[in-house]
């Protein structure tokens, strides 16, 4: 190659960057802000699916930001302590064409670049995990007129039917970030207490011996959850389904292990007594 041929694809090589390059910034520029700042913005919930509520940490959206909504949740902006709007699951353009109440969450910033200020909440609105429960409660026997005591254990789903009522009760109580066990801890004294209110309710009205509790421990789960399962409405969640794993009496009593120990000595004697009669029966045919 002599030095003309190149000098002349040095030249070329040198107009090919100079275009590219001008292209790449040209591109740049437009998609980013006088401050910087990327004028589109893929938003999306980033945590895992153990979360009830979060909020996000992008909290200043550019005009023509893109809203990822996974299924199972939805999307609340917040503007002025109100609720400014809900976004179903979906792929959405922040743009006041598309949805209107972004239009009094706008505001300007250096030169005429306008991007939305606002808090955004995810809320994950599928039934939650199995969030576990247990408690005792002492409750005298009907029968033996014992004092007793029950340890019972279950578990139960809940799933949020109305956002706004959920968003108000908990950001307005200072949540910005919820996760399942944290909301089952929340409920737990509030739960535990409607349970040993209607087991004992149950054992004294049913009039039956306490020891015999765990047969009915399926009919128990039904009522018990047909009667919880509306509580909490007014917090915008219901119980979609609650169980009994587990019933179980406590033999911790002295008076309660004299009377099972005085059963169990009455039936052996009965078995035994049974035997004798059965022998006697037997000697008295074959003479």
């Amino acid at each position: 190659m002599d030095w003309k041929e190149w000098a002349l694809e040095k030249a070329v090589n040198i107009l090919v960057d100079t275009v590219f390059n001008k292209s790449k910034s040209t591109d740049d520029s437009a998609n980013k802000s006088s401050t910087g700042r990327h004028i589109r913005e893929v938003i999306r919930n980033e945590e895992n699916q153990d979360i009830i509520i979060v909020k996000s940490k992008t909290q200043d959206f550019n005009t023509k930001s893109i809203l990822f909504v996974m299924p199972g949740e939805e999307a609340v902006f917040i503007n002025d302590g109100k609720i400014a709007g809900i976004l179903q699951e979906g792929k959405h353009v922040l743009d006041t064409l598309n949805y209107p109440f972004l239009s009094d969450m706008i505001s300007l910033i250096s030169g005429k670049q306008r991007i939305h200020c606002s808090s955004l909440y995810y809320i994950r609105t599928t039934v939650s995990q199995p969030l576990d429960w247990g408690t005792s409660l002492q409750v005298r026997d009907p029968i033996q007129l014992i004092s007793t005591r029950v340890m019972c254990r279950g578990v139960y789903r809940i799933q949020i039917i109305n956002t706004k009522n959920f968003i108000r009760y908990f950001i307005g109580n200072g949540w910005e970030r919820l996760e399942q066990q944290e909301f089952s801890c929340l409920l737990r004294d509030e739960i535990i207490q409607f349970i040993k209110s209607h087991l004992t309710e149950y054992i004294i009205t049913k009039n039956e011996e306490i020891i015999g509790i765990s047969r009915k421990q399926k009919n128990l789960s039904i009522e018990l959850g047909n009667i919880i399962r509306n509580n909490y409405l007014q917090y915008g969640f219901k119980i979609v389904s609650f169980s009994i794993t587990g019933i179980e009496v406590l033999e911790e009593n002295q008076n309660r292990r004299s009377i099972e120990e005085a059963y169990g000595e009455k039936r052996v004697e009965e078995i035994k007594s049974g035997i004798l009669k059965a022998k006697f029966s037997n000697n008295h045919i074959n003479t």
